[in-house]
């Protein structure tokens, strides 16, 4: 048997192995397996995809292959998710970040405060993707994420690293139930864990680590938790922005105000579902 794959091969393979993957583009997936085994970017690989014989090595992409057939998320099978325009490195031990948390990113980062020197505190912030995206995207803020999950915690200082933002993000290992900041933060911005216990997941979320997704009976324990510490985490008049769940929007909001929080408002994804709560701190 060769060694080696071309990329025709690779795409007949990744169609018969991916079949029961439905949520996979079949051919897709295995132009981005070939771009990640041959370490090429868009334009390389374009390139090689029109040599007269290109190859892939067998072994490592039906090993690859593999996974993704037994329902891994993609991110983890290749090492890295796109989020709002970069690429954050991911893994087993730490969430996917999903697309609907860019928009969290854009709606705080669209502040007038995003061009001021300003601090931000990100609770739960798993791979880092809000805390580095949001030092990305406002050069003058120092912004701090923390997680109880020592992989997390590892992923994000990468990510931090990768980006080029490290001197300006801080990662700590903590609860946000045992977290004290030094001081209050001029924003508080969180995706906390959000799915009631017990809900159905996506295949590829089995995968990932429950203490990222699940939070309590109906999904609002976090919310409960940062409203009743609001002011330890923001300053008065500070920013809160929270990602929720689909149908949390009213109880994360009588959470939110019966904590004093001011300015409430309510906004859609790019799914147009109440996704996002922003508000003023007490």
């Amino acid at each position: 048997m060769r060694d080696q794959l071309s990329v025709a091969e690779a795409c007949r393979v990744a169609r018969a192995r991916l079949a029961g993957r439905p949520d996979l583009d079949a051919d897709q997936v295995a132009a981005w397996l070939l771009r990640h085994l041959l370490g090429l970017d868009g334009t390389a690989f374009a390139r090689r995809f029109v040599d007269p014989a290109p190859t892939v090595p067998r072994a490592a992409f039906f090993r690859l292959l593999r996974r993704l057939a037994r329902g891994e998320p993609f991110a983890y099978v290749v090492g890295t998710a796109p989020f709002a325009g970069e690429e954050l490195a991911v893994g087993p031990g730490v969430l996917v970040p999903r697309p609907e948390t860019e928009g969290l990113v854009e709606l705080v980062a669209a502040e007038p405060a995003c061009a001021e020197p300003r601090t931000a505190l990100d609770l739960g912030t798993g791979s880092g993707a809000i805390a580095v995206l949001l030092a990305r995207r406002c050069p003058t803020w120092t912004v701090t994420g923390i997680d109880q999950s020592p992989v997390a915690v590892l992923y994000a200082r990468e990510n931090a690293r990768r980006l080029g933002v490290r001197r300006r993000v801080r990662i700590a290992l903590a609860s946000i139930e045992a977290y004290v900041p030094p001081a209050p933060a001029d924003v508080l911005v969180a995706n906390p864990p959000y799915v009631p216990e017990g809900a159905a997941v996506s295949p590829a979320a089995r995968f990932e680590p429950p203490a990222a997704l699940f939070a309590g009976p109906d999904g609002l324990a976090f919310y409960r938790l940062i409203a009743a510490r609001l002011a330890a985490f923001v300053r008065p008049g500070g920013l809160v922005a929270l990602e929720i769940g689909a149908g949390q929007a009213a109880a994360a909001l009588a959470l939110l105000r019966a904590a004093g929080v001011r300015e409430l408002s309510v906004r859609p994804d790019f799914r147009g579902l109440d996704r996002y709560v922003l508000g003023r701190a007490p």
